[in-house]
């Protein structure tokens, strides 16, 4: 890259080289303003071709001049960025420093004047400070169209009125851009700014007052140059006592074959077009202008003459001269940025005569075009396609307003009839097809008509993935709308900061649609068009089955009963509440004070106060130095919800989970908006986050999936230390960017030691990725602050750690997040919390973060201080019980003391009736976890809440084959509680209904009648029979006498499927001896139960047991009838007596006789004559 060069450190003789070299160029910067701040899905991708066709004719000179001896302007910085942010001012200052530009020049559209202006200030600014002068030049479609001399002249002429209105918008009028702007180019580019930069070169010694004044006595030579426009300079006009200068161009068309081609900067960064891959791309233009004039856009007014093609054979030439050039420049793709492609059809068919001579040479290139489906039709989409296109980009527009777009033309059913043609026709030759839609034209706030069209073309597969591009209409200058807005003064403002909506490619503060509107069209684009969209990753069919997945999930698992807790809650019941571990709720002194809290009136000031000491407090906790490393969530989910932007996630990204995590962790990762539940209709959605308000304070919601994959680790399932460090390395990638581990996992209160899982973490992803070894570690201890003795975060090398006071503290619903603010993967991208969409990725609310960060809001709501002053609180309580500043020691020496109390009390009553203790040797002091065999366990927590006992139920991690039932305790449990005669009672009378109900379901299920109706079934596939039969409950008792009943069935009907003594019996015998001793362990099991259950039933399921074993010696003879020496080995006396209990069919006997009639076989005649006899 050319820079001024520095003469310290030269040689000698390079010294004076070097000066003169200085001496003889002028440095000069070009920028094309930014459109937009901050993250959205369209940022006008692409080279700055505008810009780069203005430079062409001065870089044509360089060229030629370079070695002459004459002042040359060099053009040492060209910047094209995608978007305004603090990256690029801090290089963009930089380079403004260093290079101490002569000239800066700023394409400038009229979405980017706000940040035109902006960038024209600090140039000056960093002038002033540094003792230089820069002359400032504005050109681009802005200045084109606030032209007020283009206006003047045009026919049919405005009224006065709007031409005042349109000169008011002009930069010049306005008196801040005159502190800032020096040089106004209006209209045709190319040799006007040449001959500016020549004119400043040959004076560039002077100062810029007195340059402009040299300018301005150039009328005569501006007036010769080719090209239709004005030149301004701000310096007043004494002839026309003006603030500025006008200066006429000759008012001659540019000819395209007298232009140089349009200068590619090698600087640049290299051009990719999506629809082309990875291709290098170029941008050419063919030809200009647009034959269909819609209202909207830039070229439906003819304020200046349009460039000619005087000899188009000569210029197709060129492109291909251009092209060829291109291509061994490494270009492989190339987009034409004519406004409508193929409008001339002859001089297109010459285009794409080039292409196919290019490929001819070996020289082939992947094309695109934008046109309308007026333009095209078989025979050059064939052509097309045959010389390398495979793009075309569409104007759609809107169907509500149809006489707007005046290419639709006059009847909107035979458009519609040509868009699906022509797409088809698309679609048949694999060109992809992508659609602009345009809405909000004139006044029009419908747009359902347009979305559902595009939407079925979608659906019919006429357009692929990323192919719909949302637009909202803005009146901009040069245009129709533009002028019919003048006539009535309504001309936007455009040096405000404009707002645009992330997901279109368009702002929409200037249009007829409000915020609501746009949110509200944009919810149901996404949901009828998903990944259709362009910048959505995942349709909406897949989102849907990922959310149902969870939502399936949750249905396993039992945590509150609301009518029950309610009750609780107003003291209706004195009841034993064990469930701290999803929900501790605050007492009700401060319950009153939070209330009365909520209904005052606090100021802003007041507000932040409380804020501030909340952070305080909240540091505290776990020791972290910096309270301005603690963010506020609405729970712990959003609080962890930062750490994916925190960590710098990108699509592709890989993060590491355990199964200890609640799912809605999982799915933040996976999808976005995990917090845009309305209707609380997902368990799995964190609670509160999703209110019935939200809908209507920020519009609908947009599940959006993140691209980032997701790997589970399983930590739960009775795993040893080692297991789980080798279950963590053999699932870490190279690409795994985010572990998410639990301090204290949630089932069992298991403590997992996190400082060397950390510190193995670490160090086995410096293996696995020495180029890229960091991982962001992030510690879910929902479970753990407060619950543990002490947190350390220093010490437990995580990179963040969030945490939730509701459940172990007693607070109002809080999420909290800690994080060192110096650590340099959050310093690297704190600030893209400042891009966030609320609709579609994040609710980003005040408060949430330390002010000193630099994290803004985006939406008007904040965080509820109230439930902030109820953190306040819940400490302030616990002291009471012996929390000091980060100490919990005695509060779980008290938790510790309440759950040994309920862990005999459950062993007195459930002790000798299947009680599985689910208890780790590093478990807490917080959470006791067990089960019951042979019961449903959601059954019977469901009961103990009916009874008064609040516990949860989880199954979804199968930590024990009937999932697990958690009690979990506060410093309010008491060992006092545990031993009061209506709880003991009460979990009595949960565990007799619960299994009463076992028994009742296996009366209603096991019913001779089902095997009776289904012995065409057991013919044809015995063994899925019997599962099918086992998986008709969850019920472990029903399922040990359903497999008990069915396998004695299935091997009554040996008969049925045995049909002659040569032929093979086709029940598998390993299947059902497997399932023999599966009946025998649990019957086994079953025996805890005999005082519980009704003497008939446990009876009968033992006797069919025993005839199971009695059936399964006759089938074995049976199968083995022809092999004498096994049936020797199975008919020993015993075994013959036994058998001949068994009730034999008439053909099983006649078998027997066969078989008999054969071999002589001594002990199958003694079988037959036992059997004889017992008739």
């Amino acid at each position: 890259m050319s820079e001024k060069p520095h003469l310290e450190g030269t040689s000698e003789i390079q010294k004076p080289i070097e000066r003169e070299k200085s001496s003889r160029t002028v440095p000069t910067m070009f920028v094309s303003a930014p459109h937009i701040e901050g993250e959205v899905t369209g940022t006008f991708a692409g080279e700055p071709t505008p810009l780069l066709y203005a430079l062409s004719v001065t870089n044509d000179r360089l060229n030629k001049e370079r070695d002459t001896g004459k002042k040359i302007p060099t053009i040492e910085r060209i910047y094209s960025p995608g978007k305004y942010s603090p990256e690029f001012e801090r290089e963009f200052r930089e380079a403004v420093k260093n290079v101490r530009p002569r000239v800066i020049g700023i394409s400038n559209t009229s979405e980017g004047h706000f940040f035109a202006i902006r960038l024209a200030q600090q140039v000056k600014e960093i002038g002033r400070e540094n003792g230089f002068e820069t002359i400032i030049v504005f050109g681009g479609s802005h200045e084109d169209g606030t032209n007020p001399r283009a206006y003047a002249k045009l026919s049919p002429k405005l009224s006065e009125k709007a031409l005042k209105q349109i000169e008011e918008k002009f930069t010049l009028k306005d008196p801040n851009a005159r502190k800032l702007v020096d040089i106004v180019v209006a209209g045709d580019g190319p040799h006007a700014l040449d001959k500016i930069l020549e004119i400043i070169s040959e004076n560039s010694e002077k100062a810029n007052k007195e340059i402009l004044q040299i300018i301005a006595s150039s009328n005569e030579k501006f007036s010769k140059l080719e090209g239709d426009g004005n030149v301004f300079l701000n310096t007043p006009d004494p002839h026309k006592n003006t603030n500025f200068t006008t200066l006429e161009l000759s008012g001659t068309p540019l000819d395209w074959n007298r232009l140089p081609n349009m200068f590619r900067d090698p600087r640049l960064p290299e051009n990719k077009f999506v629809p082309f891959g990875d291709k290098k791309t170029a941008q050419i233009m063919t030809s200009m202008g647009c034959k269909y004039r819609c209202e909207f856009c830039q070229e439906s007014v003819n304020l200046y003459k349009t460039w000619e093609i005087k000899d188009k054979v000569e210029r197709v030439r060129r492109i291909k001269s251009e092209l060829t050039s291109l291509y061994e420049n490494g270009y492989r793709a190339v987009f034409f940025d004519d406004s409508t492609f193929a409008q001339d059809k002859e001089y297109a068919e010459q285009i794409i005569e080039v292409m196919t001579e290019l490929q001819k040479e070996n020289k082939k290139y992947e094309w695109g075009c934008q046109t309308t489906f007026w333009n095209v039709d078989d025979e050059i989409l064939q052509k097309m396609k045959n010389s390398g296109c495979s793009y075309i980009y569409f104007g759609f527009e809107q169907l509500e307003e149809f006489e707007a777009v005046k290419k639709f033309g006059s009847n909107k059913e035979k458009w519609t009839q040509r868009v699906e043609s022509v797409l088809a026709s698309c679609e048949g030759i694999s060109i992809r097809a992508a659609v602009s839609i345009q809405l909000g034209l004139r006044q029009q706030t419908e747009y359902k008509e347009t979305l559902d069209y595009v939407a079925h073309l979608y659906k019919q597969g006429l357009l692929y993935k990323g192919s719909v591009a949302l637009n909202i209409n803005v009146p901009f200058p040069g245009t129709e709308q533009w002028n019919r807005l003048a006539e009535e003064g309504q001309l936007s403002d455009f040096n405000t900061q404009l707002v645009r909506h992330p997901r279109f490619e368009t702002a929409h503060n200037l249009a007829n649609l409000n915020p609501e509107q746009v949110q509200e069209i944009y919810a149901y684009a996404s949901k009828l068009l998903g990944d259709g969209l362009m910048g959505i990753e995942t349709d909406s069919q897949e989102l849907r089955q990922l959310i149902d997945k969870y939502r399936q999930e949750s249905k396993e698992d039992f945590y509150l009963d609301d009518d029950k807790i309610g009750e609780y809650l107003q003291g209706s019941i004195d009841a034993l509440y064990l469930n701290h571990a999803s929900l501790t709720f605050p007492n009700k002194e401060m319950a009153e004070k939070i209330r009365k809290f909520f209904e005052s009136e606090k100021t802003e000031e007041e507000k932040t106060t409380l804020v501030q000491q909340a952070r305080k407090q909240a540091a505290d906790l776990i020791g972290l130095g910096d309270p301005s490393g603690v963010a506020f969530g609405r729970n712990t989910t959003e609080a962890l919800s930062y750490c994916f932007w925190l960590a710098g996630l990108k699509k592709g990204d890989n993060v590491l989970l355990t199964n200890a995590e609640n799912r809605s962790i999982q799915r933040i990762f996976e999808m976005h908006m995990d917090h845009g539940n309305p209707n609380r209709e997902d368990k799995w959605s964190a609670w509160p986050t999703y209110y019935t308000e939200r809908g209507k304070k920020y519009g609908p919601t947009v599940e959006q999936s993140s691209g980032v994959d997701t790997t589970v680790v399983d930590v739960i399932n009775n795993k040893s230390r080692d297991e789980i460090f080798a279950e963590i390395q053999s699932k870490l990638i190279k690409d795994t960017k985010v572990l998410v581990i639990s301090h204290v996992i949630r089932d069992n209160g298991r403590v997992l030691p996190i400082t060397e899982i950390c510190q193995f973490v670490r160090e086995i992803k410096r293996k696995l990725n020495p180029d890229n070894p960091d991982i962001f570690i992030v510690v879910d201890g929902a479970q753990a602050l407060g619950n543990l003795e002490r947190i350390e975060f220093d010490k437990l090398g995580c990179d963040a750690y969030v945490a939730t006071p509701h459940k172990t503290m007693g607070s109002t619903p809080l999420g909290l997040l800690f994080f060192n603010p110096d650590n340099p993967i959050i310093k690297k991208n704190i600030l893209e919390l400042n891009r966030l969409f609320f609709q579609d990725q994040q609710v980003l609310l005040g408060h949430a973060f330390s002010p000193s960060l630099g994290v803004r809001p985006n939406v008007e709501d904040s965080l509820e201080v109230a439930d902030i002053f109820g953190f306040q609180l819940a400490l302030d309580n616990l002291a009471q019980y012996g929390y000091e500043k980060g100490n919990f020691q005695k509060i779980a020496e008290r938790r510790k003391a309440a759950k040994n109390a309920f862990r005999e009390m459950v062993t007195r009553i459930a002790g000798d009736n299947g009680l599985q203790i689910q208890e780790m040797e590093e478990g807490s002091s917080f959470i006791f976890a067990f089960n019951i065999i042979g019961i449903d366990n959601k059954r019977f927590a469901e009961e103990l809440s009916q009874n008064n006992v609040f516990v949860s139920y989880i199954n979804r991690t199968k930590l024990g084959e009937q999932g697990i039932i958690r009690a979990s305790f506060d410093p309010t449990n008491t060992p006092a509680q545990m031993s009061r005669t209506e709880f003991i009672e009460g979990i009595k009378r949960a565990m007799d209904k619960s299994i009463a109900q076992e028994i009742k379901d296996f009366d209603k299920v096991i019913d001779l009648n089902f095997f009776r109706k289904t012995e065409d079934r057991i013919r044809q596939n015995v063994s899925a029979t019997v599962l099918w039969l086992k998986e008709q409950t969850k019920s472990p008792i029903m399922r040990i006498a359903a497999a008990a009943v069915a396998m004695i069935t299935v091997l009554g009907t040996v008969a049925w499927l045995s049909t002659g003594i040569k032929k093979e019996i086709s029940v598998d015998e390993d299947f059902l001896s497997r399932k023999r001793a599966e009946i025998r362990r649990l019957d086994r099991q079953m025996g805890v139960y005999r005082e519980n259950l009704r003497d008939e039933f446990h009876f009968g399921s033992s006797e069919r047991l025993g005839l199971l074993e009695l059936e399964e010696y006759k089938y074995k003879l049976l199968v083995n009838i022809n092999d004498e020496k096994e049936v020797d080995r199975i008919l020993d006396d015993e075994t013959t007596v036994i058998i001949s209990t068994v009730r034999f069919s008439d053909e099983e006997k006649e078998i027997l006789s066969d078989v008999y009639n054969q071999t002589h076989n001594q002990k199958i005649g003694k079988l037959i004559e036992m059997l004889t006899k017992r008739g």
